[in-house]
């Protein structure tokens, strides 16, 4: 609990950089602490589980894909396929490798790259476009799943040499 308290009050702190999805994630693991904890809620059975289908798969990312913004809700997609959202993350999860708030991340910094191969385009007006808060906010994505910065990333892109910016 501390931990997801921990990234909520961040969240809380920074509201321009908490997404829709990061916010259901963070309630969803809220819940089923309380459930768990407090409630006498027992997980299911590892074996019972399994990840959407060829096509929702497909289908949900393609949502998720569409919204970078993030403003897309999971109760939303998950209405989708008539799954409880509690469900439909653990699934898509198990199908993606990633919860979808982290999904929408990976796009997002995805996106980032295809416009930063632009020399024109500043990086303040990509972080915006692609759906991040600010320019900080795509250059703390980016750093943690590159490696590197954003503007370190587009010079080795782009062949420039430091001596040439």
């Amino acid at each position: 609990m501390r931990h997801v308290g921990a990234l909520m009050l961040e969240g809380l702190r920074r509201p321009a950089e908490a997404n829709q999805l990061f916010i259901d994630h963070m309630m969803l693991a809220f819940t089923a602490h309380i459930a768990q904890t407090y409630g006498g809620w027992q997980r299911v059975a590892d074996a019972a589980r399994g990840g959407l289908s060829p096509w929702k798969v497909r289908r949900a990312c393609e949502r998720l894909d569409s919204d970078l913004g993030g403003t897309l809700s999971l109760q939303q997609i998950a209405a989708e396929f008539g799954l409880s959202v509690s469900h439909f993350s653990r699934a898509f999860r198990i199908s993606t490798g990633l919860p979808p708030h982290q999904w929408l991340l990976r796009q997002r910094v995805k996106a980032a790259k295809q416009l930063m191969t632009l020399r024109d385009l500043p990086l303040s007006e990509i972080a915006i476009s692609v759906g991040f808060a600010n320019q900080s906010h795509l250059t703390k994505v980016f750093s943690a799943q590159v490696g590197v910065s954003p503007a370190a990333w587009r010079r080795e892109a782009l062949g420039i040499r430091d001596s040439e910016t």
